[in-house]
């Protein structure tokens, strides 16, 4: 027997006639740039997170990207983040100028290793010319990574902790007094709707979450066509990180979150009725 391990055809049924009825509110208000469907994702996300902004952005890419350029990453900068990840992390770090840089994963999770960051630190042995200036650890296969222990060496090295959590939506970690969601706990937490994540888009899509209301507006201003935004100081780049179909994805997006929860529910049924009868080769 063969079992799909994805299979959007089946879940888009489902969601069909929602999706459908958000396009018709688009097309309706030609809002095809930003518009109202972008930020009432915004606000719901944020609000499912826990935090005080998100900021849509056009993939998980431009997410990590952006944040990091919002926080003064660039040339002759380095940024730390783990070997074992999809190419699109390194990816983002290289195209704001700044060398990635990687540490060792704890093999028993495949995340960041903690202590293979600090001994990275004490050496001091860096690859660029200002060292390191941020750390991206990354939620692997949704697994949060141990993001008290690297926020902690980040804080005491004075680097800004950014959360690649494009794998991660929904996950959930303890802070010690209580329990918060991935891409909560840094500076900023990054994350993407490609069609086939938890969360996913008709189309591409990502965003920025974050409790700083600077960053928020460093990013919203970044992802915006230097023509129609006042470029801060800070951000000299001009990046179009809306792209076209954002507000598609948006209304896709705010329908399939609806259904989440459920479809969470039943991928932890269905595993507790497979996982004692499928065998690897």
């Amino acid at each position: 027997m063969k079992i799909k391990f994805i299979d959007l055809t089946a879940q888009n049924c489902e969601i069909r006639e929602r999706v459908e009825r958000e396009f018709a509110e688009i097309h309706k208000a030609a809002a095809y740039v930003g518009g109202p469907q972008v930020a009432a994702f915004e606000s719901e996300f944020a609000a499912f997170l826990g935090v005080r902004r998100v900021i849509g952005v056009s993939s998980g890419t431009d997410a990590l990207r952006l944040s990091l350029i919002a926080l003064g990453v660039g040339p002759a900068d380095e940024v730390i983040t783990a070997p074992m990840t999809f190419i699109a992390t390194a990816e983002a770090i290289a195209q704001t100028g700044a060398r990635p840089v990687f540490v060792d994963i704890d093999p028993g999770t495949g995340n960041m290793s903690g202590p293979a960051l600090e001994r990275y630190l004490r050496e001091g042995r860096f690859k660029s010319p200002n060292g390191p200036r941020a750390v991206v650890p990354v939620h692997l296969y949704g697994l949060p990574a141990p993001l008290i222990e690297l926020r902690a060496i980040a804080d005491r090295h004075g680097l800004k902790l950014v959360e690649d959590a494009c794998q991660a939506l929904g996950a959930r970690l303890s802070d010690g007094s209580r329990w918060v969601r991935a891409g909560t706990v840094g500076a900023a937490g990054c994350f993407s709707f490609y069609p086939g994540k938890n969360l996913g888009a008709w189309g591409e899509g990502g965003a920025v979450a974050t409790n700083d209301d600077e960053l928020a507006a460093k990013v919203a201003q970044l992802r915006a066509p230097a023509s129609t935004r006042s470029r801060p100081p800070c951000c000299a780049p001009s990046w179009n990180g809306w792209k076209t179909g954002m507000p598609a994805g948006a209304g896709s997006r705010r329908t399939t979150a609806r259904c989440c929860s459920t479809w969470e529910s039943n991928c932890s049924r269905n595993r507790r009725v497979w996982n004692p009868v499928i065998t690897c080769s």
